[in-house]
């Protein structure tokens, strides 16, 4: 999945098995929403840290309830997947695992968390301005968060090459 979208990405990772058993999904049910997938999904691949609230989480965590790794394939167990109305992002509605993803793709901080994260990677430890980064933000959301286009366009882009930006 790292040649297709992000979305696409971050739905495959919830459905992973390994994912499933490293982040507690398997013990998530509803009733007793596990939250430590919620959070890292939001925190370490979507959004980054501060850019949802506890409320997010708290209801996000239901859409993932029934999750599980059987004999190492993804299953939805029906009866522990809590099928309530879920308040995510300020929006309503029934949601599932991978309409929390689309609903986490529809906030701002998404178009430069995965930017500032290469950035950090390959070119310097110190925060590079969000100006440098909205450019690169926004043609990524306009390509649907397409991974390759990201990659390909960060690779050969000013930035990259920029020596303010090369620390590392």
């Amino acid at each position: 999945n790292s040649f297709k979208s992000f979305g696409d990405l971050a739905k495959a990772i919830s459905k992973n098995p390994a994912m499933i058993n490293f982040l507690d999904l398997q013990q998530n049910r509803k009733g007793k929403p596990n939250e430590n997938f919620a959070r890292e999904l939001f925190e370490l691949f979507l959004l980054g840290e501060g850019n949802y609230t506890e409320t997010d989480i708290k209801e996000a965590a239901k859409a993932f309830t029934g999750y599980r790794q059987v004999n190492g394939q993804f299953r939805l167990i029906q009866s522990q997947h809590d099928n309530s109305k879920k308040t995510v992002f300020g929006k309503t509605d029934n949601w599932n695992g991978d309409d929390i993803v689309d609903l986490a793709l529809e906030q701002p901080a998404v178009r430069l968390f995965i930017p500032r994260e290469l950035c950090k990677h390959y070119l310097s430890d110190d925060i590079i301005p969000d100006e440098f980064l909205k450019p690169l933000g926004d043609g990524w959301a306009a390509s649907g968060y397409d991974l390759t286009w990201l990659a390909s366009t960060f690779f050969s882009s000013q930035l990259f090459y920029h020596q303010q930006f090369r620390g590392n």
